[in-house]
């Protein structure tokens, strides 16, 4: 295995050389510092998401992203603007990937 210990390298981009997919996990610890503060925190959590997709093709060379949603949880369950927030979160990745699938068949 090739590991690279320099914790001064700045270019990220070769450490991900040979990386043809990345695997995005929307958010699950964004929940209780979001639910129920404001109407944009799903916009907010999903533009960062959004923004790491964006990095990984343009600076890491990756050739696709997979977007996760948020799954079911008990603490959802329990807490249901936390519920409702991934459920925003969640229909937003959708409309996006799906956006993103019409500009590719383009």
């Amino acid at each position: 295995s090739n590991t690279n210990n320099d914790n001064n390298n700045n270019d990220n981009s070769a450490s991900l050389s040979g990386v043809n997919v990345a695997v995005l996990l929307a958010g699950t610890n964004d929940l209780p510092e979001y639910a129920g503060v404001t109407n944009d925190a799903s916009t907010k959590i999903v533009q960062s998401i959004i923004g790491l997709h964006q990095l990984c093709v343009s600076r890491g060379g990756i050739r696709h992203t997979v977007a996760v949603g948020i799954p079911p949880s008990a603490y959802q369950q329990y807490h249901p603007p936390a519920a409702t927030l991934a459920n925003n979160i969640n229909e937003q990745l959708h409309h996006y990937c799906q956006q993103q699938q019409q500009q590719q068949q383009q």
